[in-house]
């Protein structure tokens, strides 16, 4: 059974050794792709174990001293994420739950690197077969890039909004029916198996 989750993360560079996910927005889908619930969570940066780069943070626009004073410590951003897909799916191994996000690989490998600094005792439980919405713009409309993207599907962002969480998680999940859509168009359809 196939399930997705819109997803994006915000972290504290690029680096999937030594970068910390700082922020998170999940937005649950059912199997007919529509909304079962959202999340966003704030996740406090623990500068002993994980570095920062002022590059991402002129991206996000979270301060270090913001990072490090508020939201959860990462181990209960990571039980709380494992509980919010439990309420919603269940976790069982007929589940494959698959990321859409702009740049899916990233957000998996930073929340992976996350899950087994905390969380080593059990899986994450997402499937590493991922919809990269950026990939199928290339393949579906010919085009790099989340900016151009968006604006051949003629979708509108709010530039003050971007880069929090759960925001692009809902700004990706908006482009990913987009595209199924001119997908479909052409005669493609999106089978799991």
């Amino acid at each position: 059974m196939h399930r997705f989750i819109a997803l994006d993360v915000e972290s504290t560079g690029v680096d999937f050794c030594s970068s910390q996910v700082i922020q998170c927005g999940a937005i649950f889908l059912d199997e007919k792709m529509q909304a079962v619930g959202s999340r966003e969570w704030d996740i406090k940066y623990i500068s002993e174990k994980f570095s920062w780069d002022a590059d991402a943070e002129e991206v996000h626009g979270i301060s270090m001293e913001q990072a490090k004073t508020h939201g959860v410590a990462p181990e209960v951003f990571l039980k709380e994420f494992e509980q919010e897909i439990v309420k919603r799916y269940g976790i069982s191994e007929d589940i494959e739950l698959h990321i859409v996000a702009a740049n899916a690989h990233f957000d998996y490998l930073m929340l992976q690197r996350l899950w087994d600094a905390y969380r080593s005792d059990t899986a994450l439980p997402l499937s590493r077969r991922m919809m990269d919405i950026t990939a199928l713009a290339l393949a579906a409309l010919g085009v790099a890039g989340m900016s151009t993207t968006l604006e051949v599907l003629g979708i509108e962002e709010e530039e003050n909004k971007r880069h929090s969480a759960l925001y692009d998680a809902e700004l990706h999940l908006q482009v990913f029916r987009a595209l199924l859509g001119v997908l479909q168009q052409e005669g493609v359809s999106l089978v799991l198996k």
